[in-house]
């Protein structure tokens, strides 16, 4: 494609491909600009029934107007009958490209996070889900403004049937629990997958991994969320809401926990609590206490196939170390899991 020139637009670089297609740089010798142009795979269009409801939900994305979604300015056919899409030439890198670098700070990744929530919330007033939020489709441009790609491909795509061409152990890391399940996708399970993000920026790796897509799946779906334990409380609780299991839980955190990041300004964060250093204090004298049970026991003493931890319980007048006492649980069944000793650890 480059040095075609397609229409009104010359093409001049590739900015980048996957699995929804190849995105080119191109200049508009109409408006003298530079567009980005993204040809989608044939086998996406080929459905004339298919195409047209994208079209029809791209024409309904292009009508959103904020910072944080990126605009469709024009859809157009080669002679072909390659469709592709003209949008914004942005300068910058994906949220996926700046990850590889490790995770962000705290005040980063909630910037991000509160961009992102408020371009969503624009998309979801006016009846759009997006279906695909993960880090390779949140571009940060040079200027500090983060903005979601490639609305309606997901669908295009067929995203919420694995079994579809194009469904990628990437993308399946940040579904929701229905998504994985092949149920509609609903703003609940976009927020879900922002909540995944949000968790991803702040520890560098997705809340829930596996060797294999179906490994993703199950955690996805009955795996308790990691704890983050030193982190501030909000984001904490944030992270705990959004990646709730049931879309009922998430309608309840976004009604109470989101409308201090959608309403703008700056986010006051208390800061890590002087008490998290006790989580992973906890943690490794219990990790002490069965060690030395074993050591004293020996080999000859009863062989044990499974263990349980129960939930610690927050004992303090004020009632707000909750998270603390969560994280210490999963970070305990976590540890044990991997000391090779036990069959199962609950």
């Amino acid at each position: 494609m480059i040095g075609k020139t397609i229409g009104h637009f010359a093409i001049n670089a590739e900015l980048g491909k996957g699995g929804m297609g190849v995105v080119y740089r191109a200049h508009d010798t109409s408006l003298d600009r530079d567009v980005a142009l993204k040809f989608l795979p044939p086998h996406l269009t080929a459905d004339p029934e298919a195409r047209a409801r994208f079209i029809h939900e791209a024409k309904a994305a292009s009508s959103l107007q904020h910072p944080a979604i990126c605009t469709i300015h024009e859809i157009g056919e080669t002679g072909d009958g390659q469709t592709y899409l003209v949008m914004p030439c942005y300068e910058g890198e994906t949220l996926e490209e700046r990850l590889k670098g490790g995770h962000l700070s705290v005040e980063e990744s909630v910037t991000i996070f509160r961009q992102v929530a408020q371009g969503l919330a624009k998309a979801h007033g006016q009846g759009i889900v997006h279906r695909d939020i993960k880090p390779a489709n949140i571009f940060l441009t040079a200027d500090g403004q983060a903005v979601i790609l490639d609305f309606g491909l997901a669908k295009l795509a067929g995203q919420t049937q694995l079994t579809q061409e194009g469904s990628t152990l990437g993308t399946i890391g940040y579904m929701s629990p229905e998504q994985v399940q092949g149920e509609e996708a609903g703003p609940e399970s976009d927020f879900w997958s922002l909540g995944a993000v949000l968790f991803e920026m702040l520890t560098g790796k997705p809340p829930f991994t596996g060797e294999h897509p179906q490994a993703v799946m199950y955690a996805i779906g009955h795996v308790a969320t990691p704890g983050l334990p030193g982190y501030p409380a909000e984001v904490i609780e944030l992270v705990q809401g959004l990646l709730a299991k049931e879309r009922a839980q998430r309608g309840q955190a976004m009604q109470q926990l989101l409308p201090p990041y959608l309403e703008g300004g700056t986010v006051q964060l208390s800061g890590g609590s002087r008490k998290t250093w006790l989580a992973p204090l906890i943690v490794a004298v219990a990790l002490l206490a069965i060690g030395g049970w074993f050591l004293a026991k020996g080999p000859s003493g009863p062989g044990l196939t499974s263990i349980a931890v129960l939930p610690f319980e927050d004992l303090s007048a004020e009632k707000d170390q909750e998270y603390v006492s969560d994280g210490m649980t999963v970070q305990l069944i976590s540890r044990l899991g991997t000391l090779g000793v036990f069959d199962k650890v609950i």
